[in-house]
């Protein structure tokens, strides 16, 4: 099973997927959100981790062109981004995400949310309900969102 990480930071794409890898998943790296399109497009990942702040294209900009897309829109996609502002995990929300979690992160609450998420079509399910901060998104509406802290 393929994931791809979308971040411009290589120490984040790195330490990601290396947890990845001693997972089990095969893992496609792209650094900025057009080469995220195009690795998306041609690879049909899994799952996708993706950043919010990127070159070329950020990643709500990228979250908003694959869910347009009906060959891609089911591919699910964890933002993982410094971005911690409610207004942001409500915009990833809106868009499509499946999951937010904000850096920095616990690389073991990544790994479990990746295992929940990885094959699964948006909307279906529930995220894991740890980490620094999360909004617990599954078959939740924005109204109906919850925080969790620790």
């Amino acid at each position: 099973m393929q994931i791809l990480v979308v971040d411009d930071d290589a120490l984040i794409t790195l330490m990601v997927s290396e947890g990845l890898k001693l997972q089990g998943y095969e893992v496609a790296i792209a650094e900025n959100g057009a080469t995220a399109l195009a690795a998306v497009r041609k690879r049909r990942p899994a799952l996708m981790l993706l950043d919010a702040e990127m070159p070329v294209m950020d990643g709500f900009a990228v979250l908003k062109a694959l869910k347009a897309e009906p060959a891609l829109n089911h591919v699910p996609v964890i933002m993982l981004t410094a971005r911690r502002n409610a207004r942001d995990v409500m915009l990833a929300r809106g868009l499509g995400a499946c999951d937010y979690l904000a850096k920095p992160f616990d690389i073991l609450d990544l790994l479990q949310r990746v295992k929940t998420w990885a094959g699964k079509r948006p909307g279906v399910g529930s995220p894991a309900r740890s980490g620094e901060t999360s909004l617990v998104f599954g078959d939740a509406s924005p109204d109906a969102a919850q925080w969790f802290v620790e």
